[in-house]
């Protein structure tokens, strides 16, 4: 139910040709990123960023295999190229998340009530990790990294880190197929990572950013959720010799109402807000992040889950107050990160977001402008006024007076992009009634 044949798609509706000639040379350039074993770093000029993000680097593998298919009638080398990194990065991953299931499998045993045993990175798997898979300990440039402190380092424990991996794993088998070693990763590991993750979505951790370390976000419940989808579609298709039943008996058992309710216990007022304390009301002064946008897109969130207008409400509250009239959105309203810049990511997922509505024209010109004006590299965000910002870890001092240049993320959700206007996945055509139109659930 998976496997479609790759072939080239050219579904682009304005600039079509100009579109994928970008999108093949920002393939170009993040097949060299990858390692022969997989590793690749956040950004090629951050010290910070040097080690290998679980997260990024998914996302980098989906866009690769993306771009692999959209290529594959137009440049075979590359194409063969870019599905040849993809799966070298999600080798590495899968190679990881085996190193550390014995961490994972010990936190089964611990009492939520037990929250400091709970929240030490010894019964979880990191964020990032040095080229062998270990927390990331050494000297890159200037800068002093040591993961191993387990004292300030809790921000490393982030949920989305499974999530992704299994949604690259997705990907792959949607466009080419698995091979018999991703099968049997999934295959021993499928109900060890269920039981691991349908117990943290009621635990707090660090966002999609790294930060709010006490707090639960509405972002890895989502991303949880996805994962639940995954194993249960993995389990239809046989994979996995684990009921769907059963899948989601473990993930639900844990909450009162299940995971759908966690989701709605993250809304008020008819709006998704980004995170809430353990058994409290979602923190509205907080407000929403851009890291909901991938509840929808790359999550498969919907009404059903949220309850009536919920994406709707919660996605004009993103544009009003996040975007504010620009192609590109900050984080959100407190953010002081490099001065609280716009972030290269939300332009693009918004036209994903869009093209899936049926804005094909708007999203299309969308990626146009953001790819024109930043032809000479994809930077992590852009700062407008660095003057008005607080710069409070003196980011820009340590990078020599900028953001970080060329942000292998920010390269991914480009290829993205044009992945999705190229319709590589087959979209239905959009509601005009946002609540009603389920497309994620078919073509994510």
């Amino acid at each position: 139910m998976y496997h479609y044949k790759s072939q080239g798609y050219s579904s682009l509706r304005v600039d079509g040709e100009g579109l994928v000639e970008q999108a093949k040379d920002a393939t170009k350039y993040l097949i060299g990123q990858v390692s022969d074993n997989g590793f690749v770093s956040a950004s090629a000029d951050y010290g910070w960023y040097k080690p290998h993000w679980f997260r990024d680097s998914s996302f980098i593998a989906m866009s690769l295999l993306g771009a692999s298919s959209i290529l594959s009638s137009k440049d075979v080398e590359t194409a063969a190229s870019a599905k040849a990194a993809a799966d070298r990065i999600i080798r590495f991953n899968i190679n990881a998340v085996e190193k550390y299931m014995p961490s994972l499998r010990s936190s089964l045993n611990i009492p939520f009530e037990d929250r400091d045993r709970f929240q030490s990175m010894r019964v979880h798997m990191p964020a990032r990790v040095d080229p062998s898979a270990n927390l990331f300990k050494g000297r890159v440039g200037n800068t002093e990294i040591d993961d191993t402190n387990n004292d300030w380092n809790k921000w490393l424990i982030q949920y989305d880190t499974l999530p992704l991996i299994l949604l690259s794993l997705e990907r792959k088998s949607m466009l080419f197929g698995l091979d018999i070693n991703e099968k049997d990763f999934i295959s021993r590991n499928a109900e060890g990572i269920a039981r691991y993750l349908g117990k943290v979505y009621l635990t707090p951790s660090s966002d999609a950013w790294e930060v709010d370390m006490e707090y639960l976000h509405s972002y890895d419940i989502a991303a949880i959720y996805k994962a639940k989808e995954i194993l249960k579609r993995f389990s239809v298709d046989g994979t996995i010799g684990i009921s769907a039943a059963e899948i989601e008996r473990i993930f639900n058992s844990l909450y009162n109402g299940g995971m759908q309710q966690a989701m709605r216990d993250m809304v008020k007022d008819g709006v998704l807000y980004s995170r809430r304390m353990p058994f409290s009301e979602p923190d509205t002064a907080a407000g929403v992040d851009f890291e909901e946008m991938f509840i929808f897109t790359r999550f498969g969130i919907t009404d059903r889950e949220l309850g009536a207008g919920v994406e709707r409400r919660t996605m004009a509250e993103i544009e009003r107050k996040l975007f504010n009239g620009h192609d590109i959105a900050v984080r959100n309203l407190h953010d002081t990160y490099f001065c609280g810049g716009r972030w290269l990511i939300s332009g693009y997922e918004k036209a994903i977001y869009l093209h899936r509505l049926g804005a094909h024209a708007e999203a299309e010109e969308k990626v146009k402008r953001i790819n024109n004006r930043y032809s000479e590299g994809m930077p992590e965000q852009v700062i407008e006024d660095p003057a008005t910002g607080i710069d409070e870890g003196n980011y820009l001092a340590l990078n020599g007076g900028r953001t970080i240049q060329r942000l292998n993320w920010s390269y991914a959700s480009m290829i993205d992009s044009v992945v999705e206007l190229s319709d590589v996945f087959g979209c239905p055509p959009a509601s005009s009634a946002i609540s009603k139109y389920m497309r994620f659930k078919r073509c994510s």
